[in-house]
């Protein structure tokens, strides 16, 4: 690991080009802090001290050259620990627009968490490192009565399952013949996508994983929707709609809650 200090020497910035490293050259920096294995780069953060209202806090910003997923995430979490050795763990901030969603999510199991959703410019989230991960905790309070209740509703006909696996067999064909796509997430969740309505529904019994997460983020930017109906607030989701251009409209029904299209 070796940290770099502007200015930067030629040889320095001819290497991030070398990697095509897009961080370094679209962010400002006071310095790098670099993750090798032998001569390979596996890693950057970049840092700079910020002015205010964010006196005396340095902004972040992570990028992996290797395909190796671990492997990256083991290296930009080296070099953040020496960062937090350096300046203190609550010194660290990072901001993320929409175009750096999977960066975001992943420093959300790093423990760096939303303090502040900005709309100055292009929206971007603003995140921190939390230490208290009570305030945090994944609570799923949406049961699937809850579901099987707001389904009947938002289908307009009473409905009955026992489980995820039921109710895709007994009413698939009838989905299919009211142009509802369902995508199968993880752990007995779902995504219903209503085409004529321009709605979704999200029901997730658990905590979604950054893949479902990903593919969330990427159907509401591809599809416009006006409304979602998603049962289970998560720190990942929040931040999915909100960089997506959706506000939480505070609307429940059976633990439902909608999000509305900010136009």
């Amino acid at each position: 690991m070796k940290t770099y200090k502007k200015p930067y020497k030629d040889e320095f910035k001819d290497l991030l080009r070398k990697k095509k490293s897009k961080i370094f050259f679209s962010h400002l920096s006071e310095g790098v802090v670099c993750d090798f294995n032998k001569d390979d780069l596996i890693s950057i953060v970049t840092f700079i001290k910020l002015n205010f209202p964010y006196d005396n806090l340095y902004e972040f910003h992570v990028e992996m050259f290797t395909k190796n997923k671990f492997n990256g995430l083991t290296s930009i979490l080296k070099s953040l620990k020496k960062l937090e050795d350096d300046f203190g763990a609550d010194k660290l901030l990072s901001r993320h627009t929409k175009h750096e969603f999977n960066t975001l999510i992943m420093l959300n199991d790093l423990d760096y968490y939303p303090f502040e959703f900005s709309n100055e410019g292009e929206k971007n989230i603003l995140v921190r490192k939390i230490r208290d991960k009570s305030l945090l905790d994944f609570i799923c309070n949406t049961k699937l009565s809850n579901f099987k209740k707001f389904i009947s509703g938002w289908l307009a006909k009473k409905i009955d399952f026992d489980s995820i696996e039921e109710f895709y067999s007994k009413y698939n064909s009838l989905l299919e013949k009211n142009r509802i796509t369902t995508i199968q997430l993880s752990k007995n969740s779902l995504m219903m996508l209503d085409k004529n309505q321009n709605e979704s529904v999200i029901f997730n019994s658990h905590k979604l994983s950054r893949k479902d997460l990903i593919l969330i983020f990427n159907t509401i930017n591809l599809i416009r929707l006006k409304n979602i109906y998603v049962a289970t607030s998560q720190i990942g989701l929040d931040e999915a709609f909100f960089l997506s251009g959706y506000r939480n409209s505070k609307f429940e029904y059976e633990n439902f809650t909608k999000w509305n299209l900010d136009n």
